[in-house]
């Protein structure tokens, strides 16, 4: 039955359906341009700011062994070591969750706008019924996310073992590196890292919005019958406004044959001249 009704809508969408649909929540957007816009701009930050992360963390280990502690082992006051390292921590992770929250904000944004979904706030009984549940776990929609997820797991996994089997053999050698070397070699490694499965995510991320606005589209066609219902519940009935531009004509008849009598010069349509 579905499918038949599906067969059925052959009309494109009108703006009002697409309106409806958009008040509902229901457009095309992917979620995996969040994740692109945290990979790449990851690897902006560790290129822009590889060395303040680099000074911050260097401060944190440099003073907490030469100083903090030493003087919490001799005193036994801890809470100076577990402050400064705190507040070290909280200088560093504190931009990096702060851009991304932003990210996620503004990839939603640029895909849909400032969109406030008033329909998923809504309690709604029939999303608890076990049927319509069962149609959404094994709908087309349920399918291809889960081919999506097992196929970005596979690729991400081949790009990262490509790179980190490159620079395996550098590992041995590591330990005659010091502590900036060290975290300067871990910042280029990450940099590798994040930009290939970014670049990956890009791309899966483009095919991802083409299948949702297909989808979306599929979803939003009508039957002749409701695109007909439409255009009567927004402008009338098409007998009612016949009926009613007949009334119009004959009283604006009916006023010009009235003043025929008062007129000074009557032209009518010549046949001959």
């Amino acid at each position: 039955m579905a499918e038949s009704d599906q067969d059925e809508k052959t009309e494109e969408a009108t703006q009002q359906r697409r309106d409806d649909f958009r008040k509902r929540g229901q457009v095309a957007q992917t979620k995996e341009l969040g994740s692109v816009f945290v990979l790449l701009v990851s690897v902006v930050a560790i290129w822009m700011l590889g060395r303040f992360f680099l000074e911050q963390i260097h401060s944190v280990f440099t003073n907490s062994f030469s100083t903090f502690l030493v003087a919490a082992t001799r005193d036994g006051d801890w809470i100076a070591a577990i402050k400064f390292a705190g507040m070290k921590g909280l200088i560093i992770v504190a931009p990096i969750f702060g851009i991304m929250w932003l990210l996620s904000f503004a990839s939603s944004t640029l895909q849909v706008g400032f969109l406030v979904n008033e329909e998923a706030m809504k309690f709604n009984l029939e999303r608890l019924n076990p049927v319509e549940g069962f149609k959404r776990v094994f709908s087309l929609r349920s399918l291809f996310e889960g081919i999506k997820a097992v196929f970005k797991v596979l690729i991400v996994g081949s790009i990262a073992a490509l790179i980190l089997k490159s620079e395996i053999i550098v590992v041995p050698h590591m330990v005659n590196y010091t502590v900036n070397q060290m975290f300067v070699y871990v910042g280029d490694v990450f940099f590798k890292l994040f930009g290939g499965v970014g670049f990956f995510m890009a791309v899966l991320a483009g095919f991802d919005y083409l299948f949702q606005r297909w989808e979306i589209e599929k979803k939003m066609r009508m039957t002749k019958q409701e695109v007909k219902d439409e255009l009567k519940s927004r402008e009338g009935d098409p007998l009612i406004r016949a009926r009613i531009r007949r009334v119009q004509r004959e009283m604006a008849n009916k006023r010009m044959m009235e003043a025929v009598p008062k007129a000074d010069v009557i032209i009518t349509n010549p046949t001959h001249i």
